[in-house]
């Protein structure tokens, strides 16, 4: 028989968390016992009082082993999906290229299920499905777009 997996555990403020292995939480630390409370949370509420209604509290360098007063945020709900949420746009090394159809800025798609490569960054033309479709709408069949 193997050895049994062993958590790291962490005290803070008279409570142990330990490190969630797997799940929505993988990787995040969540008290013992009572209420299942998450480290961050915590140490937000100790150093700056209640956490607002329809607020999160997020990580400012997305680590969540750094659990330091000065690295946590507490965001809006909204606010944070559009700051760290998965479909974050982050320029480009390439810089920024212009949409054809609409002419919108294009970013480089990254978050935590996609990340696009910079080679599809390169061939992409259009900010989404909906601008390339509008673009080859009247053009002739088998008409590509410039590179």
């Amino acid at each position: 028989m193997g050895h049994p997996l062993i958590n790291p555990v962490v005290e803070f403020d008279g409570a142990r968390y330990t490190l969630c292995p797997s799940g929505h939480y993988r990787g995040y630390w969540r008290k013992t016992t009572g209420d299942r409370e998450m480290l961050h949370r915590a140490n937000w509420i100790k150093h700056n009082g209640e956490i607002p209604r329809r607020h999160d509290v997020r990580y400012r360098n997305g680590n969540p082993n750094d659990n330091r007063p000065e690295n946590l945020d507490c965001v809006n709900r909204n606010d944070g999906q559009r700051m760290y949420g998965a479909h974050k746009k982050i320029p480009s090394v390439f810089g920024t290229k212009s949409c054809l159809a609409c002419g919108r800025d294009l970013w480089r798609r990254e978050g935590w299920n996609h990340h696009e490569a910079p080679s599809a960054y390169k061939r992409r033309k259009t900010c989404s499905p909906q601008c390339s479709a509008r673009w080859k709408k009247g053009k002739a069949r088998g008409t590509r777009m410039p590179s």
